[in-house]
């Protein structure tokens, strides 16, 4: 229902294996993404996000001392920064606990309310409202179609 080709200009990717470096601190990456992206993302916004994922208390720790949920929420964090439209997302819900699957879903109403598309693949299933899933049985597919000699 919204124009595609629009948003095909407006891709953020967040991958299944997180690609933030290791070796530096939470503080750097995320001010590496927020210049990354131009983002007007100040300071106190900044804190409030970490705050809001239990973050702020690694602030200044290196991101190779996070647990892998501490680390999807960091690489998260880039969909608020970056402020694309549409966002691609390999398997979002890996390693978070039920408050952060909770914030992520709003996370999600909210975007897709503002005019945002989503694109997620996921072996959650979230509950979430008006979600379309394309339920892709690989399997069958493959069964069905090759041919072994």
């Amino acid at each position: 229902k919204r124009n595609i080709y629009e948003l095909y200009k407006q891709p953020t990717y967040i991958t299944y294996h997180n690609p933030a470096s290791r070796k530096i601190t939470v503080e750097i990456i995320i001010n590496y993404w927020n210049v990354l992206s131009s983002s007007k993302r100040n300071t106190y916004e900044i804190f409030l996000l970490l705050k809001t994922l239990t973050l702020e208390k690694y602030y200044k720790s290196i991101v190779i001392y996070l647990s892998s949920g501490e680390v999807k929420k960091l690489e998260l964090i880039r969909l608020i920064l970056e402020k694309k439209k549409f966002w691609i997302l390999d398997e979002p819900y890996n390693h978070l606990d039920d408050k952060s699957i909770a914030i992520l879903n709003q996370t999600f109403i909210d975007h897709s309310n503002n005019g945002g598309m989503i694109l997620f693949a996921s072996h959650f299933n979230p509950n979430i409202d008006n979600l379309e899933i394309l339920d892709f049985n690989w399997y069958d597919y493959i069964k069905k179609n090759i041919t072994v000699f």
